[in-house]
């Protein structure tokens, strides 16, 4: 696998993405009965070993939703934030003044979670029916650390290591507010191989 994608597998992947978006906003929408938009600025293909660079370095802290796919492929799911935009997402989730959470309690963390496991399903929903697929995701677990540290840890956890990951960059749009995170899915191997063959692009 080459470190970038070629164009018709870009072109395919966020088509993928576009259509997982769409889904995604509907689904949290409904979640806070307020309009949300989700924009998708870009998709890429990332070694693993530059992960953290796209949060802009290691060293940088962040929160992260941790969840595992199961089924048809296998890998691992990340949906990121920086300390900021998380603590927001959190005050929209739970209906709160903007600025009330400084530091993620249980129901915020909660909140989080629930998000990102209705946020993840959308996405992944999209893959399965497109590749004709079946894909499930496990309970999500949440960590906050350094950016490099949370890759670390939860690649350690992995049995199959992958060498990239699938990057898409998302923006929440709900209502006035805009939330800022990353979706990574660093799918094993095989089952990146197995995505793009069956995206007939591979």
């Amino acid at each position: 696998m080459q470190n970038k994608l070629k164009q018709e597998q870009i072109d395919a992947l966020k088509e993928i993405v576009s259509i997982g978006a769409g889904n995604a906003a509907t689904a949290l929408s409904q979640m806070l009965k307020r309009k949300t938009n989700i924009l998708v600025p870009k998709v890429t293909l990332a070694p693993i070993d530059k992960v953290a660079l796209v949060f802009g370095g290691a060293e940088l802290l962040v929160t992260a939703v941790y969840l595992q796919v199961l089924g048809d492929v296998s890998g691992v799911i990340l949906f990121s934030f920086h300390k900021d935009d998380a603590t927001r997402f959190a005050d929209l989730l739970l209906g709160q003044s903007l600025g009330k959470t400084k530091v993620l309690n249980e129901i915020a963390r909660s909140a989080l979670k629930e998000a990102s496991t209705i946020l993840t399903g959308a996405y992944l929903s999209a893959l399965a029916k497109l590749l004709n697929m079946r894909l499930l995701i496990s309970s999500p677990a949440l960590a906050q650390d350094m950016a490099g540290a949370i890759v670390n840890n939860i690649l350690a956890e992995t049995s199959k290591e992958g060498d990239y990951s699938i990057v898409i960059d998302s923006e929440f749009e709900i209502v006035d507010q805009k939330v800022m995170a990353y979706f990574f899915f660093i799918p094993d191997k095989e089952s990146l191989d197995k995505i793009l063959k069956a995206m007939n692009v591979g």
